[in-house]
């Protein structure tokens, strides 16, 4: 789960590496799903009197997917679109596997019945 003071967008592009002699582009990107505001309590120190105070800020918290894909060069000019119909797709598939992930498992198993 990550939180942000920052109001995050679905899609975060971390890199782009064009390979020329291959003609291909690798992107490493982030899909963010479960996009939630919430408020989070952050403390404040007072340069002038070092006293420190607690407030609420508001905040997002979500689930980041960080992946890479390669594309052909040509490709690149429509990348925006590529990514955006990836993470149509892969959104409910994501947002299935984060649930499952969040299934509580207990630490003793008894066989008795």
């Amino acid at each position: 789960m990550v939180i942000s003071t920052q109001k995050p967008s679905e899609i975060k592009v971390i890199s782009i590496k064009d390979d020329i002699k291959a003609g291909v582009c690798t992107v490493k990107y982030a899909f963010r799903v479960g996009i939630q505001e919430t408020t989070q309590t952050v403390e404040e120190v007072n340069p002038e009197t070092s006293e420190t105070t607690t407030k609420e800020v508001q905040a997002w918290q979500y689930e980041e997917i960080i992946d890479e894909m390669t594309i052909p060069l040509y490709l690149k000019p429509a990348l925006e679109n590529v990514l955006k119909a990836a993470y149509e797709q892969a959104k409910p598939h994501l947002e299935e596997l984060i649930e499952l992930s969040q299934t509580e498992v207990p630490n003793e198993i008894g066989m008795e019945g």
